[in-house]
């Protein structure tokens, strides 16, 4: 069957003829310098960012004097031009992040000339201080570099232990799904090369402490020559884009003014960028694209765009402001996820591996993601009034949301029914695999977030509690209401209870109660097993509806024996924390050996990996299964005589 691209981004006005290129929001960068110079004493920001190339200028160093070449794919140099009183100019101040340096000042100057700075670092920003108070105009360039940082995040398929159900009934097994990482904390994207830059704004540009609360123009360029992009052979081509934040397409979207503040919750790509626009009745999104990707970008925007529709109906809200996606491909090291998503001012930001397909995990990363603007982002449920939020809410804003992305993703048939059922099955093997399956939820959330090596395999059992939680309590609300209610009613209880008050957070008792009131029975001693002691609902057989029905399983975590430390491009493996009681050292690893090569399936714990290690000289090889012991559980699976239009979700 043929789906229109139209036809996927739910209520968007648009048919086949409006498929041509939307102009961008606001005229080409290029174009910007022709913008009019603001009057002497008027208050506005300009930045530039060009691509710390190296390249001489008349002679064998750059126009800074260093040598040509130096560091090129790792740095960028911005030019601010600043224009209000000196008092307001005189302090400048960025966020300090793992990955990239304090900011190495080119060169300062005012209307009277050259300026001296002093360069701090206080509560992880790195503050600037003028010698003297400027005038207007202020003119500023600095060097941001690449640093080097530890190893990378540890992917949930690692950590987590990805698990494999193998259903009693059947002999066929496939592998189920790693938990998703849209629940992490916010580990910022970073990249500094030539053609490919993102990175949060607050991290890259300097802002005037004094005027970090005044709306006021601010205006932020790519140098194009610098980057000197491909022109398209396409004459149809939409016109070249090379700039975009999650406030919009272009310097700063269609917003007039801006604070300086607001900077801090952006993220910013720059380079070559694939974009689109869509606007209609079912909202307005923007997109843009920035890395090779192996699947069609323009898909992918019409089915986020869709996604992003369902989610606000789903809530009763819809927003006429602009929805900005931003995605950036990059080669990912094996232990990190093939996607993660970050929420960010008005939009999102999806970080993917240039080498994974769009398919079900990317879809229920940007699910659980849009779903969390709301749970979690819009409301919390706090255990009391002065509980400071961390992982102990995971079973709210991990684990409903997910569930809540799980059901309109295969409502909207982006899910197939063995993407339906393995999501599941990875939330039923993390409960019967974990090792951290006996710990009550404040310890748990302790762990989770203390940021060690298991801190990611706690949150994911967060997770996954709340999310089979939120399945039970959704059965028995459709099976009380002979399938006129679900879960929605008490999660829109809770947001309408939030937007009313204009509040943020509301006493967990609340849901409680709420699910009390439309069951008719006590329903908090459920919410103490589940979500506080870790115990499986029971579950009923119908749960999914008439479609699907469990079977007993045996699970298998995916354990490699040990944590890989080795990053994307990196020439030879890097491990850390050889488990001697694991399944690496039982094939014979020693935590001395040196290793030459890895490679292994990530979350697939029945595919082998392949080690090459130097011992005393000799060339070894090492084979083995990434699986942990076998225990015992509950998976799901498709009933194939049931006809698909009574698949109900």
């Amino acid at each position: 069957m043929m789906v229109s691209l139209c036809s996927l981004a739910l209520g968007l006005a648009c048919n086949h003829r409006d498929l041509r290129p939307l102009p961008p929001p606001a005229e080409p960068l290029a174009e910007a310098s022709k913008l009019p110079a603001p009057e002497p004493q008027a208050r506005a920001l300009r930045y530039t960012l060009n691509p710390d190339t190296g390249r001489a200028r008349g002679g064998s160093t750059s126009d800074d004097g260093r040598p040509p070449g130096d560091e090129q794919s790792s740095s960028w140099i911005i030019e601010i031009e600043a224009h209000g009183t000196g008092a307001e100019l005189q302090v400048w101040s960025s966020r300090k992040i793992a990955g990239l340096s304090a900011p190495e000042i080119i060169d300062v100057a005012d209307a009277s000339g050259p300026l001296s700075v002093s360069l701090a670092e206080r509560d992880r920003r790195s503050e600037l201080t003028l010698d003297r108070t400027p005038s207007a105009p202020l003119k500023l360039r600095y060097r941001l570099r690449r640093e080097p940082v530890g190893a990378p995040a540890p992917s949930p398929s690692m950590d987590v232990g990805a698990v494999h159900a193998a259903a009693e009934t059947s002999s066929a097994e496939s592998a189920s799904r790693p938990a998703s990482s849209a629940d992490q904390p916010l580990s910022p994207e970073l990249s500094l090369a030539p053609q490919h830059l993102v990175a949060d704004s607050d991290a890259l540009l300097l802002v005037p402490d004094r005027l970090a609360t005044v709306a006021l123009p601010i205006r932020i360029e790519v140098n194009a020559t610098a980057i000197n992009p491909t022109p398209s052979e396409n004459p149809s081509a939409p016109p070249q884009l090379l700039l975009a934040t999650t406030l919009g397409l272009g310097g700063l979207g269609d917003a007039p003014t801006l604070r300086p503040d607001d900077l801090r919750r952006t993220t910013l790509i720059a380079g070559p960028l694939e974009w689109a626009r869509f606007d209609g009745f079912g909202g307005n999104d923007r997109f843009a694209f920035i890395g090779p990707a192996v699947f069609d970008v323009r898909w992918a925007a019409a089915e986020i765009a869709g996604l992003r529709s369902a989610v606000d109906l789903y809530f009763g809200v819809l927003s006429e402001a602009p929805y900005t996606t931003l995605v950036s491909l990059r080669h990912h090291a094996p232990s990190e996820p093939p996607f993660t998503a970050h929420l960010r001012s008005q939009g999102l930001l999806l970080r993917g591996d240039d080498r994974a397909t769009w398919g079900a995990t990317a879809r229920m990363t940007v699910g659980q993601a849009l779903v969390q603007r709301w749970l979690g982002g819009r409301v919390r449920l706090l255990e009391r009034p002065d509980q400071e939020p961390g992982a102990e809410l995971l079973w709210f804003s991990g684990g409903v949301a997910r569930v809540i992305a799980w059901k309109l993703l295969y409502g909207l048939g982006a899910l197939s029914d063995d993407d339906y059922t393995a999501e599941i099955n990875a939330w039923e093997g993390l409960l019967a695999t974990s090792p951290h399956r006996a710990l009550d939820r404040d310890k748990l959330a302790t762990l989770a977030d203390a940021g060690g090596p298991e801190s990611q395999a706690a949150r994911a059992l967060l997770l996954a509690r709340g999310a089979l939680y939120a399945v039970d309590l959704n059965a028995r609300i459709r099976a009380r209401s002979s399938g006129a209610r679900a879960l929605g009613v008490l999660v829109n209880a809770v947001v309408a209870e939030a937007l009313l008050e204009n509040i943020r957070d509301l006493p967990r008792a609340l849901w409680t109660e709420s699910a009390s009131a439309e069951l008719g029975e006590p329903m908090e001693p459920g919410f103490a097993a589940a979500i506080d002691r870790g115990l499986r609902p029971a579950l009923a057989k119908d749960a999914l509806g008439p479609c699907f029905r469990p079977v007993k399983a045996t699970y298998r975590r995916f354990d490699l024996g040990f944590r890989d430390l080795t990053r994307a491009g990196a020439t030879a493996p890097s491990i850390a924390d050889l488990d001697p009681k694991g399944p690496a050292a039982r094939a014979g690893l020693r935590s001395d050996d040196l290793l030459r090569s890895l490679t292994y399936a990530p979350g697939d714990p029945t595919t082998e990996v392949n080690l090459t290690l130097d011992r005393n000289g000799q060339t070894i090889p090492l084979r083995y299964l990434p699986a942990g012991p076998k225990q015992r559980g509950i998976a799901w699976e498709r009933i194939p005589s049931v006809p698909d239009e009574l698949c109900d979700p």
